[in-house]
């Protein structure tokens, strides 16, 4: 039996190449996106603003290192000790609620003494992805 259609024309095997890129690319830079948002939320937490601090500078660049930096009156064991106390209310505030995911470490910080002599400097700084 003969079948008098036109036979299909047959396609490149890079004719689907074009779609399977763009859609890596989508689903890469969302997941980046996603990524990026859980990494800011966490480290502009306020839990860790010290009372009366002033913020002096803070950068938030796309994937890069963010930094926070704050300008506080007191001395920097001072500063120290409220950053224990505030770890061990959170965790035990955790503890107390059940609910593990509460417990939060400061972002990874540093203390310098304020080169205009007003106490001491308190810069966070996170690496997101």
């Amino acid at each position: 039996m003969f079948d008098e259609r036109e036979p299909k024309p047959q396609r490149s095997i890079l004719s689907g190449l074009g779609v399977v890129v763009l859609l890596s690319f989508l689903l890469v830079g969302g997941v980046t996106t996603f990524l990026y948002q859980q990494c800011t939320t966490s480290f502009w937490d306020s839990r860790w603003l010290y009372p009366d601090a002033e913020i002096v500078a803070g950068t938030a660049y796309f994937l890069s290192t963010q930094t926070r930096t704050l300008r506080i009156a007191a001395t920097p064991a001072i500063v120290e000790e409220w950053i224990r106390v505030q770890v061990a209310q959170i965790t035990r505030a955790a503890v107390v609620s059940g609910n593990v995911d509460a417990v939060a470490e400061p972002p990874r910080y540093t203390l310098e003494a304020d080169p205009q002599g007003n106490g001491t400097l308190l810069i966070y700084s996170r690496n997101c992805p």
